[in-house]
C-alpha cells in the first residue's frame, strides 16, 4: 500500500494541473486514504473498476455509489463503538 502512495505522490509532485483537477485529485486521494484506514484489505483496482463502470452509467450512478460508500463508512464506525457506549446513548 505504501508503494502505491509513493507512486501517487510522484505523479503529482512536479506537474501543474488546473484547480478543478487538483480538487478532484485531492478528493480522490482522501477517499483512497480513508478506505485503506478503514479496511486494510482494500483493493485500489476494485475501486477503480467500480468508478469506471459508474462513469459509463452517468452522474446519478456515481452519486449513488458515493452515498453507498459513506453509509458503509458510518456502519463500520458504528460497529467499532463499544456496546456500553451504545446502551448509554439509547
Amino acid at each position: 500500500k505504501s508503494q502505491l502512495k509513493n507512486k501517487i505522490n510522484k505523479l503529482t509532485d512536479d506537474k501543474q494541473y488546473s484547480q478543478e483537477i487538483e480538487n478532484l485529485w485531492k478528493d480522490f486521494k482522501q477517499l483512497f486514504d480513508k478506505k485503506i484506514e478503514l479496511n486494510p484489505d482494500f483493493s485500489f483496482n476494485k475501486m477503480v473498476m467500480e468508478i469506471h463502470e459508474l462513469l459509463a452509467e452517468g452522474k446519478e450512478a456515481i452519486q449513488e455509489w458515493v452515498n453507498k460508500e459513506k453509509k458503509k463508512e458510518l456502519e463500520i464506525r458504528f460497529l467499532s463503538v463499544p456496546k456500553e457506549y451504545l446502551q448509554i446513548a439509547l
